[in-house]
């Protein structure tokens, strides 16, 4: 399962880069072709949101005390494992819990 989700991490990490890619097409004029560009960067989305689901299905496994895992991309910490912490942990209203994803791997 470690290799599972290692793949599914640098996979992630191709669909982002993919992405970035077609929004900087966006801006050489040269290239421009708008239909193309918004298509590409929809299917890049797509692909990067299917990965997401597939990575928080994977990281579900390992986590028993929630039952609504996702993967999201936030700016500072790059993927993360997102999962909400149970109303007994008593943790002074911080409802959910952030893991980078890199980290959550290594950490198995």
């Amino acid at each position: 399962m470690y290799k599972e989700l290692l793949v599914l991490y640098y996979t992630l990490h191709e669909a982002k880069e993919e992405a970035e890619k077609c929004s900087l097409k966006i801006l050489d004029k040269k290239e421009m072709n708008i239909s193309k560009l918004l298509k590409d960067a929809d299917d890049a989305y797509i692909n990067y949101r299917h990965r997401c689901e597939a990575l928080a299905k994977e990281a579900q496994k390992y986590i028993e005390w929630d039952d609504r895992v996702s993967c999201e991309h936030f700016p500072a910490d790059g993927l993360c494992i997102l999962a909400t912490i149970p109303d007994d942990c008593n943790i002074g209203g911080m409802p959910e819990c952030v893991c980078p994803a890199e980290v959550f791997i290594f950490l198995l």
